[in-house]
């Protein structure tokens, strides 16, 4: 049976079949323990509680795959599947059968060729052009690039988030740079302004994974103690040094990478010493802002919370009230057919 199959039949009704273990949590007391677990295929997912749990055996873990025979229940008008112990254990079924692995959205890749040709268009240092060649004639960075999430929560926490940031970022600093402030910007400054927003978040790549079972953005080991901003670094130096590129444009890209998150309270390795490194930092901040409240918008659509939502990355409820306004008449649709921005979406899973 399928999650999909079990939804559909009245309580009461024998259950069985194989799932997707993406919670596992004991609970109960003295002697008397239970399992919650969170089970699921490609057809949804469903809470099942396993009764009677010694808790001298092993319980499932998360990313196993459980066999299972029960019955459909239901609690405060939520389905289950109620479980004895001993009617439980690990099942068969390869992986992959139970899972959708993520895609790479059509607008990732949209992001991508626009970025492409934006660096084309822009770009008329060679060193700074095979720099950024390397890594995007690389097809297993092109498909990682376009895939990855541009955090675990929070702002553009979805596939496809990061090339999408990226893009935006670019764009804000092209505007700034070209339409706001040409006066100040040097043809030099401006490339490597353009180049460092490309890849300041090329860190993320190595901070975060999806969980090989269950698709769940996590930080990896080497994310969680050096961060996405020195192992973006590394590897952009890494690449410079196979390519001879000159120490003083590797310097000038160093300072705007390492200080794009503008203050040391945001994590920054040192905040921003150059006119360029200021407008690097308000891009990112600027669209990381904006995909905070998109991802409260898209919390609304997923909880059907109330109007106000508490949004982590303000620390404040924020409102969110008119979301289904926002949806239904917004600019995208005034200009369609006259879209230029390759990131806009009305989807972003």
């Amino acid at each position: 049976m399928t999650v999909q199959e079990i939804l559909a039949l009245p309580v009461n009704t024998p259950v069985h079949g194989q799932f997707l273990v993406r919670e596992c949590e004991v609970r109960g007391s003295e002697g008397r323990y239970f399992l919650r677990l969170l089970l699921s295929d490609k057809t949804g997912a469903i809470y099942a509680y396993v009764w009677n749990y010694d808790i001298n055996q092993k319980c499932p873990k998360v990313g196993d795959v459980a066999k299972l025979h029960g019955v459909r229940g239901e609690f405060q008008s939520s389905p289950k599947i109620d479980v004895q112990w001993g009617n439980i254990r690990r099942g068969d079924m390869p992986v992959e059968e139970l899972v959708e692995r993520p895609a790479v959205p059509a607008f990732a890749w949209k992001c991508l060729d626009a970025i492409e040709r934006l660096l084309a268009e822009e770009l008329t240092n060679e060193h700074l052009k095979a720099w950024a060649r390397y890594f995007l004639d690389d097809q297993g960075f092109r498909e990682r690039f376009a895939l990855w999430p541009a955090a675990k929560s929070n702002h553009h926490n979805y596939p496809g988030g990061l090339v999408r940031h990226t893009y935006h970022v670019m764009q804000l600093c092209r505007y700034a740079a070209r339409d706001m402030y040409p006066d100040l910007v040097t043809p030099i400054g401006y490339e490597t302004l353009l180049f460092a927003a490309c890849f300041h978040d090329v860190g993320k790549l190595e901070e975060l994974a999806f969980h090989p079972i269950t698709g769940d953005v996590y930080y990896t080991e080497r994310g969680q103690r050096f961060g996405h901003i020195l192992l973006g670094r590394d590897r952009l130096r890494e690449a410079a040094a196979k390519l001879g590129v000159p120490a003083d444009l590797v310097d000038r890209v160093d300072e705007l990478v390492i200080g794009h998150q503008g203050k040391r309270e945001w994590d920054t390795l040192r905040e921003p010493l150059t006119l360029e490194g200021v407008i690097l930092a308000a891009a990112d901040y600027f669209d990381s802002q904006i995909g905070n409240m998109e991802s409260a918008y898209r919390g609304l659509q997923a909880n059907g919370s109330d109007d106000f939502q508490f949004v982590k990355a303000f620390g404040r409820y924020m409102y969110v009230g008119d979301a289904a306004e926002r949806e239904r008449n917004n600019l995208l649709q005034e200009t369609a057919g006259e879209q230029r921005d390759p990131g806009a979406r009305a989807d972003a899973s």
